[in-house]
């Protein structure tokens, strides 16, 4: 007996209904984890931890939490809706850009921004790295907020 996969099913409810109550749990503790001053036994050795692996780029992680959560809500409440994937794709593309970018300009990306910075002046070189994380921050912001370019007038008028 094969398994279909129905959008209106209510094992598909439930699934994004535990998907989204899930996220925004755990994007609440990211964000006390990150945005709060770290105390007590647990929250600094985690909060440290988180530090070391993504630096000051580490506030990202309770935004992107809760925009999963509110588009699994937003899916819930309205199963036909559209996801907007090019701006989301374009929010990813701008964070991808941001870790060499903050690196780049002696910021903390942690160990995750060091490493994909290392890696890609290794590819590269720095100087195609600069090239790329511009072009990237640049691209992801065309795709976020749906940016057209303008014609140009030829002359003055």
């Amino acid at each position: 007996m094969a398994v279909t996969f129905s959008p209106d099913s209510p094992e598909t409810d439930r699934r994004i209904e535990r998907l989204g109550l899930t996220a925004l749990f755990l994007a609440a503790v990211a964000a006390v984890l990150v945005f709060f001053p770290p105390e007590g036994q647990i929250f600094v050795p985690v909060h440290a931890a988180l530090e070391r692996l993504f630096g000051h780029a580490m506030f990202v992680l309770p935004l992107a939490l809760a925009l999963a959560s509110g588009l699994a809500f937003a899916r819930r409440a309205r199963p036909n809706m559209t996801v907007p994937w090019r701006r989301l794709i374009g929010l990813g593309v701008i964070t991808i850009g941001l870790l060499p970018a903050e690196h780049l300009l002696g910021q903390s990306t942690g160990l995750v921004g060091e490493w994909f910075t290392g890696r890609l002046i290794e590819i590269v070189g720095v100087p195609l790295t600069v090239a790329l994380t511009l072009a990237a921050v640049l691209l992801g912001s065309t795709l976020t907020f749906n940016l057209k370019p303008s014609k140009l007038p030829l002359a003055a008028r």
